[in-house]
């Protein structure tokens, strides 16, 4: 069987067109991977073990993994992990 290469970005605009009223959703979901980038980015640069985090905030390395990792989306668990670096969350419309 051979591969049959897909343009993910075309195939995504072409399914928004045909949903025109998931584009919130898809909008607040890149929004969210935004922030998830950045707080592991600040999480390397201020090179914070997860073992460290996971011992402050009552979350488990592998929880904390899914939250970096989009898995877990509660949002609880992301205001705890930023809580924990001491980071400000900004939310603008």
């Amino acid at each position: 069987m051979p591969f049959h290469k897909v343009d993910a970005t075309k195939e995504l605009n072409n399914f928004l067109k045909k949903n025109p009223d998931l584009k919130p959703l898809n909008k607040a979901e890149n929004r969210y991977y935004e922030l998830r980038k950045h707080l592991k980015e600040y999480k390397e640069f201020a090179k914070i073990p997860l073992e460290d985090i996971s011992s402050e905030c009552n979350l488990t390395v592998k929880e904390l993994e899914n939250i970096e990792k989009g898995i877990d989306k509660d949002i609880i668990h992301f205001l705890i992990y930023v809580k924990v670096l001491n980071l400000d969350l900004n939310l603008q419309v």
